[in-house]
């Protein structure tokens, strides 16, 4: 089985709690032995950011549309 996350935001700044919960239930599925990937945009990555995601598989997609990017 797997398992594909999708969550607009994985910054924890702007994406709040469900950036979190999203990370969180990730790694879960991984230590059950469930093959997990998440897809997010671009959004508030950085080098540190994305330290904290490490045995993650994360997609990140530009985001094309930063101007009316609700916060």
């Amino acid at each position: 089985m797997h398992v594909l996350n999708v969550n607009a935001v994985l910054d924890p700044v702007t994406g709040g709690g469900t950036a979190e919960r999203t990370t969180q239930i990730s790694r879960s599925l991984i230590s059950a032995g469930i093959d997990c990937s998440i897809m997010t945009t671009d959004l508030g990555f950085s080098d540190g950011k994305l330290g904290r995601l490490e045995n993650l598989n994360v997609f990140s997609y530009p985001c094309i549309n930063k101007r009316f990017y609700i916060r």
